[in-house]
């Protein structure tokens, strides 16, 4: 796997070089006290993350790393965001590659390994240059588009008028296409996709963030084993 830390996803440079980042004892420690097997007879661990999100497939090239090291294979599904949530949290696969501090609380099936392993920062974008959002509360002003399943975003947005997408390129669409007037959203996944999709859309992120929050790996209770 070569290096990513001298690129930029879309205008963003990575804080962590994936090789630095799984080189600190906290990760090779605390973030997943994996219990090594034999490499003969390695299992394959199945976690779910978001489809068509670098941000998440960031967070899998890492955790996907750390599984290597412990002696496991790890299988990625990419599935839209409350799917692989309602997935993992039934235990249909072991685990979530990449989820915020609250999803540890709001859903007890699901084990969060209580070491960050990267740091997400949510934005909200707009075209319209009349629009400003500095503050959670000034969202109450705009109609807003959420990623469905995300759920730093859905705490965000609650309670505004909101519309929810199914992926983030959908969610994108709904911003260029007028049906909301700000999206919130993660800046990695965001800058990505505008970059790919919509380069000459006008889309600009607002500073500052509105929430730069800890991403945790999680597991199913069913399989506490593989972390305790």
């Amino acid at each position: 796997m070569a290096g990513i830390s001298g690129k930029r996803l879309g205008g963003v440079r990575l804080k962590y070089h994936w090789q630095q980042f799984l080189r600190r004892p906290i990760i090779a420690v605390a973030l997943l006290s994996l219990v090594a097997i034999d490499s003969a007879a390695a299992e394959t661990v199945r976690l779910s993350t978001f489809i068509d999100n670098p941000f998440s497939q960031l967070a899998a090239r890492i955790i996907t790393e750390a599984y290597r090291r412990a002696g496991f294979d790890a299988e990625i599904l990419y599935l839209p965001g409350k799917r692989a949530l309602l997935m993992s949290s039934d235990g249909d696969v072991d685990g979530e590659v990449s989820r915020v501090f609250a999803i540890g609380e709001l859903y007890p099936s699901l084990i969060r390994v209580n070491v960050p392993y990267m740091t997400l920062r949510g934005l909200a974008f707009a075209i319209n240059k009349d629009v400003h959002v500095k503050q959670r509360s000034h969202l109450a002003n705009y109609r807003i588009g959420s990623l469905r399943g995300a759920v730093f975003s859905d705490q965000l947005t609650e309670g505004f008028d909101r519309i929810h997408a199914a992926n983030p390129h959908q969610l994108l669409k709904m911003l260029v296409f007028g049906r909301v007037d700000v999206i919130v959203t993660n800046e990695i996944e965001t800058r990505v996709n505008i970059a790919k999709h919509f380069p000459d859309a006008g889309i600009s992120a607002l500073f500052p963030p509105l929430i730069e929050t800890p991403i945790y790996h999680c597991i199913h209770k069913s399989r506490f084993n593989l972390v305790k």
